[in-house]
């Protein structure tokens, strides 16, 4: 790759570590009362096809040690013809009847509360507010990102006594649920709920149907493909029965499968397959060491994702092959001795600049063939260098715009004099490669595990693993056994392995979560000093963070890619497109040398590829039209993560692959609509379209509306329901996308009552809305698509930008946020992240006088009372910190 001649000082963020001034203190949980699994409530609700989603009626299963005790009916809004309909169903199948309110009296808050019952629903948060009297944000949760709701109306007098349910959505899979206090009524008890779509994400990692969920976790039931929006009837009736026998059969298949990874978190605690990693180091009884705060801030600023190129834009490339690193992080972990960090007493640092800068001039490709270069303790080292055009990761918006969100290209970096940006020594590595020669190194810390942790065996999807053992590689090791040997039940267990060494060699350790709350942190990770920020906002580190495992491991993925391009250079081929873990290259016949070279960086002990060929995981032969004059699979990519695999059939026609085991069209930049039809054969079609037509493949598309599923997930968003009436929490909408604005602040999206994809006449109907935009706006604007982060040649072959980074371009930038996917919607905040620059907010608010105040409106006995709290060095809290966010906007402004 070529760079461009034309040099760039656009703004560029280093990730920080942001330290808490003030933890949250919680009550002490060490003795909760835990949950009675021997009672079991299951229930699922069918509502009213409405606007407002208002229960109908509902059905709930208790079960007590395994077996069932009753049926319940619960009844909400019916003709009195319905409610004998109801009333003979429920004599037939000898089941109770009640009323919504009396269920929830008589049955719920008994069961669930009282008896501390465990109870299981399938995307469980909606029909929580389906049997809600009342309902309402959470006042003290900033931003009100939490419902509460309550079991009987407010109004009630015994209101205050009543548990209500705390519901906080984190996305589509996870989200918080419990009981809060009562008047009166100390009880640690919160209770036991578990949404079956998030406890089916835990264990295989994908987003699941009810129905795909069975199928995955291996029911013998099966759900009814029927969808009843008419009079209730006795088969009715039969489809919900039958939603909660599955909901049941699910829950204990699920209860079964986690049982095998002998461990003891209780379901309703599992949140997301990284859940799984914790559970497991904390029964190892691993507490990651804790590493200064400076080094955590830079470690931090020298952490990159993975990465991601397209090099060839816009045109086909012919006999393509795709290659993967197997097990890339777990990998990783085991070639670069993770575990003797993860399982230290201390991390020790030492100067080592001539060290490192001696040994990195001395390293060759053939010295990153042999593991024992991996396995050099230097590898772990933070650099502060230099550049002087080295191809290095820097994030950046790019486009010289403060306000866009920041990406991560691999670009030509120079730093002006006196400036240093850190790196993990596996970057530089990889700079070395890529550009010739490595940037400067100014001062260089290797760090070293001192110790070992008093370290519990485990016994893990029947995997034992003891003391001394490298956690991750026994894990890796039994799955790669669990594929070759194929016993019964492999591919869960294949799956779980998978799950669990993952999220231990990467995700968990570099976890930052975001609080809706105001408080005052420390940032580290900008150079020199720390300085102290106050927010609406915090955000503390994750239970096991230890962010120098996580970057380092994230370094080498760059260099992998690094020498795969030189190995693949070395062939006399090219690498057209690059994701994290994969790399295409063509042509096709080199990618069985290339993949050979790297056999020898395999880190366990069973013979398997280290690099391996998964083009017809991608592109199957028996998809090949046939008479197909191609062999291979073709390329054709419009930007990262935006691609397709694909062939010509015998006229010509471009055919996207749409049946292998991982994708052959990306869906990226699309997900976020509706498709009508089968989905994979949609953007397929739409793949087609553009490799045919281009930007003009728009056309084919004009009648389809382009609308996004969406749910009252959070109060911030109930203003844009407003007008649609009273609406439920996590009531399903639909979003009807809107052409787009020259105004910045026109809205995205308009919501309104939920449009089924299979309803065709109302999808024709939405067409004639005023500003509805088209799936063929979708499509020319996709194909119109290019990333920022890099220009292009005549040929569409990538042109990498050169970057100057100065210090007074540079910006702290915090964890990218929560609701990225709402925001796509419907416009709600930033998509990107929250920077962080050092500005002395408390002195300059205390400098302006009260007169300040009135010229903006602000009342001057707030701004008097606000600058008092400052003043005492107190934090911002309540009406205060909206004050607070108010006047550094406006300062910002000034």
């Amino acid at each position: 790759m070529i760079a461009s001649e034309v040099t760039e000082e656009p703004p560029v963020y280093l990730r920080i570590f942001e330290k808490p001034n003030r933890h949250n203190h919680r009550m002490n949980a060490a003795d909760p009362e835990p949950p009675n699994d021997n009672q079991v409530l299951i229930f699922d609700t069918e509502t009213t096809t409405d606007t407002n989603q208002e229960l109908r009626f509902g059905i709930a299963r208790e079960y007590a040690l395994g077996h069932l005790c009753r049926t319940i009916v619960f009844t909400g809004l019916l003709t009195e013809a319905e409610r004998r309909t109801v009333s003979r169903w429920a004599e037939l199948h000898r089941a109770e009847l009640l009323t919504v309110e009396h269920f929830v009296s008589e049955v719920f808050l008994p069961l669930a509360y009282d008896m501390r019952a465990v109870v299981v629903g399938f995307n469980l948060p909606f029909d929580l507010a389906r049997i809600a009297a009342d309902w309402g944000p959470k006042d003290r949760i900033g931003r009100k990102e939490a419902w509460t709701l309550w079991p009987v109306p407010r109004s009630h007098p015994q209101a205050a006594y009543i548990p209500k349910i705390r519901v906080q959505r984190v996305d589509s899979t996870k989200g918080f649920i419990h009981f809060t206090g009562t008047k009166g009524r100390f009880r640690r008890y919160r209770g036991a709920f578990v949404d079956l779509r998030t406890f089916v994400h835990v264990l295989t990692g994908e987003k699941k149907t009810l129905g795909t969920s069975g199928t995955a976790i291996g029911c013998t039931l099966r759900k009814s493909e029927v969808d009843f929006d008419g009079a209730v009837t006795p088969r009715f009736l039969d489809y919900c029965l039958n939603d909660v026998a599955l909901t049941a059969e699910l829950y204990g298949r699920c209860l079964d499968r986690y049982r095998e990874f002998g461990l003891t978190v209780h379901p309703s605690q599992l949140y997301s397959p990284a859940s799984l990693a914790k559970a497991a180091l904390d029964a190892r009884g691993i507490v990651p060491p804790t590493l200064l705060a400076h080094f955590a801030g830079r470690i931090m600023a020298a952490f990159y994702a993975g990465k991601v190129e397209c090099r060839v834009v816009g045109r086909e490339v012919k006999d393509v092959a795709v290659l993967d690193f197997t097990s890339q992080f777990p990998s990783l972990y085991c070639l670069l001795g993770a575990e003797r960090f993860l399982t230290a007493e201390r991390i020790r640092t030492r100067e080592s600049t001539a060290d490192i800068r001696a040994w990195l001039d001395s390293l060759t490709l053939e010295d990153l063939l042999r593991p024992g270069t991996w396995a050099d303790p230097r590898m772990w080292t933070l650099c502060e260098v230099e550049a002087a055009g080295e191809i290095l990761p820097i994030r950046s918006t790019y486009s010289g715009k403060a306000s866009q969100p920041a990406t991560i290209g691999w670009n030509h970096v120079t730093t002006e004099p006196g400036l240093t940006l850190p790196y993990l020594v596996p970057d530089l590595i990889a700079a070395k490669l890529l550009s010739g020669t490595a940037p400067r190194i100014v001062r260089a810390t290797t760090f070293t595990p001192i110790g070992r942790q008093n370290v519990r065996p485990l016994a893990l999807l029947g995997v034992e693993v003891g003391p001394g053992d490298d956690l991750v590689r026994a894990l890796s090791e039994a799955r790669i056994r669990e594929k070759s040997d194929k016993r019964e039940g492999w591919e869960g267990r294949a799956q779980g392995l998978k799950i669990v060494s993952n999220s231990l060699a990467y995700g968990i350790t570099v976890e930052v979560n975001r609080k809706r709350k105001a408080g005052s942190s420390t940032v580290y990770g900008l150079g020199g000093d720390p300085f102290e920020v106050e927010d609406t906002e915090t955000e503390e580190p994750g239970e096991v963070y230890f962010p120098l495992l996580g970057a380092t491991l994230t370094a080498g993925s760059h260099l992998l890619l690094a020498m795969a391009d030189k190995v693949v250079e070395s062939l006399g081929g090219e690498g057209v497109y690059c994701d994290t873990d994969s790399v295409f290259v063509t042509p096709s016949r080199i990618a069985p040398e290339v993949a050979r070279q790297f056999d020898s960086l395999n880190p366990y002990s069973r013979p398997v590829p280290f690099l391996k060929d998964e083009t017809e995981a991608k592109a199957p032969l028996e998809e090949y039209p046939k008479g197909s004059p191609d062999i291979r699979p073709r390329f054709f990519g419009l930007s990262c993560k935006r691609y397709c695999l694909f062939v010509r059939d015998k006229a010509g026609r471009p055919h996207v692959f749409r049946t292998g085991k991982e994708k052959g069209a990306s869906d990226h930049g699309l997900g976020s609509f509706e498709a009508p039809g089968d989905r994979k054969a949609f953007v397929a079609m739409v793949w087609e379209a553009i490799i045919e037509e281009g930007p003009r493949a728009g056309d084919r598309f004009a009648g389809i509306p382009a609308t996004s599923p969406f749910a009252l997930s959070s109060p911030q968003l109930s203003r844009r329901v407003r007008k649609l009436g009273l609406i439920r929490p996590f009531t399903f909408m639909t979003a009807r996308l809107l052409e787009p604005s020259p105004d910045p602040d026109a809205d995205r999206s308009e919501l309104v009552p939920f449009v089924s994809t299979k309803d065709l006449a109302a999808r024709v109907a939405l067409m004639e809305l005023p500003r509805q935009r088209s799936w063929g706006s979708v499509v020319e604007a996709f194909a119109r698509h290019r990333d920022r982060k890099c220009t292009l040649d005549s040929g569409g072959r990538m042109v990498r930008r050169h970057v100057t980074v100065r210090e007074d371009r540079i910006a702290g930038l915090g964890k990218e946020a929560n609701r990225i996917e709402v925001a796509r919607v419907l416009g709600v905040g930033p998509a990107g992240a929250r920077a962080r620059v050092l500005v002395p907010w408390a002195e300059r608010i205390l400098a302006l006088p009260l007169s300040w105040a009135a010229e903006h409106g602000i009342d001057k006995r707030n701004f008097a009372r606000l600058k008092k709290r400052l003043r005492k060095g107190k934090v911002a809290r309540g009406y205060h910190s909206g004050l607070l966010s108010r006047v550094q906007a406006l300062l910002r402004e000034v």
